[in-house]
């Protein structure tokens, strides 16, 4: 009686169907109960023997559980799921992909690219210029034709 003096007053709720509710679970997760209801059995006592069987079986189980995994995966691609949403994803970056392109492309257009020179591809170049400008211009024809004149003058000095 002692006890209750340091009690303080208090109203009881009513109980409510959550309350009611709340109260089965508890009941039905107490460990107590569920023993109650177990069959009675005699114990067995855990013999060395038993011990290493129990351990085998797990060893067993690993084993053979890491093995099958292995023949599965072992030496296999991953194989990636051809989803409706993979296959968007996909053409987005085969888009992307084709824009950057472009883009890349049409900075670059108009300009050129780098070479290296070297005296042989300037020599090169310059002769190929040279022909070229020889024969725009008609100079080839003049030498030719001063050629001529001049074999022309040769044989008249020499029959002459």
């Amino acid at each position: 009686v002692a006890y209750r003096e340091g009690l303080g007053k208090a109203t009881p709720s009513p109980i409510t169907p959550e309350m009611e509710r709340v109260k089965r679970n508890q009941e039905q997760i107490s460990s107590v109960l569920y023993k109650e209801h177990m069959a009675k059995g005699t114990p067995t006592p855990l013999t060395p023997e038993m011990e290493r069987a129990k351990r085998n079986q797990e060893n067993i189980s690993s084993v053979l559980y890491s093995d099958s995994f292995r023949k599965q995966v072992q030496g296999k691609a991953a194989y990636v799921l051809d989803t409706p949403e993979m296959r968007r994803v996909r053409e987005t970056q085969k888009h992307i992909s084709t824009v950057k392109y472009h883009e890349d492309f049409e900075k670059s257009k108009g300009s050129f690219t780098p070479v290296v020179t070297d005296p042989i591809t300037e020599r090169v170049k310059k002769n190929m210029q040279d022909f070229s400008d020889i024969s725009y211009r008609g100079i080839q024809r003049r030498v030719v034709e001063m050629e001529r004149k001049r074999v022309d003058q040769d044989q008249e000095n020499l029959t002459g």
